[in-house]
């Protein structure tokens, strides 16, 4: 659950200039465990591997090396002149090179083409921000699944309309919630220094497959540190590439009068490689 943790304070992180309502697409019908009434002990391990296997993340993918092109037309200037609007092309034209590997900070190389903007270094410096920061959402939630070992669930507990999986790592404490379908609708962090708040939401697979049976299309998230509040909300859509379903368009948004939507395009990717242990050899006897 230490990853869940990780989204929740990245989430501040990622307020630079960020939005779009998330699907609200019905899911697939699976199989699922049924839970008598009331918090109990269950094979925990049979649970979360249903929760696993109800929507897509690409879990040995290793590394991600694609162009992003950030559309700023959804940033309100407040003026209309031209120099404005030539500023707008400049920065519409900027593309950037990005190689996010997991657990790693992504590599970012700038091209700005033929044009120049008086703030580039302070500029490059918030694509940054939301590039970084849409990774560190994207490998722990998006990219993976959260929880790994059924030891760190420490309460199960059915509601009439799904069931809560709780968790606690030192002096924070974690809640999943998933629905009737099992899959993960909403996400509690609750600590000393902050609470937070994330719902996914998911639209119906091509091909609805264990794993693949549906995919995180939309996030909304809400960050309390102290008195200040910051809400976002992601949306993206994939493309395929390598066997995998990777992103292709992403909006984030922050407020309802600023939505920046990014592109990745000539994108090419990596993948886990499972090594197998020798096998040992027995000495032939005579």
């Amino acid at each position: 659950m230490n990853t869940i943790r990780s989204v929740a304070v990245v989430v501040s992180y990622v307020i630079g200039s960020l939005v779009v309502q998330p699907s609200g697409a019905q899911s697939p019908v699976q199989e699922k465990i049924q839970l008598p009434s009331g918090s109990l002990p269950i094979d925990t391990e049979k649970l979360i591997n249903s929760i696993r296997e109800s929507y897509y993340h690409p879990d040995d993918l290793s590394a991600l090396e694609c162009t992003v092109s950030v559309d700023w037309s959804g940033v309100p200037t407040g003026v209309k002149t031209d120099e404005a609007q030539a500023r707008l092309k400049v920065l519409n034209d900027v593309r950037v090179h990005s190689k996010a590997a997991r657990d790693k900070v992504p590599e970012l190389t700038f091209d700005w083409g033929s044009g120049t903007f008086n703030a580039k270094e302070q500029m490059e410096s918030a694509i940054k921000q939301m590039i970084n920061g849409f990774y560190q959402m994207y490998w722990p939630l998006i990219g993976s699944f959260p929880l790994q070992k059924p030891s760190e669930v420490k309460k199960i507990t059915q509601e009439a309309d799904g069931l809560t999986l709780e968790s606690v790592e030192g002096n924070a404490s974690i809640v999943l919630k998933a629905n009737k379908d099992n899959l993960p609708i909403r996400y509690n962090v609750d600590s000393p220094v902050m609470k937070a708040v994330m719902e996914p939401s998911y639209s119906p697979s091509p091909n609805p497959i264990p794993g693949d049976r549906s995919r995180l299309t939309g996030l909304k998230a809400t960050d309390q540190f102290g008195n200040s509040t910051i809400n976002l909300v992601l949306s993206l859509d994939y493309q395929s590439l390598g066997g995998f379903n990777i992103p292709h368009k992403i909006t984030l948004t922050v407020s309802p009068t600023v939505s920046i939507p990014m592109e990745f395009s000539n994108c090419t990717v990596s993948k886990i490689v499972q090594v197998a242990p020798p096998v040992p050899v027995t000495p032939a006897t005579n």
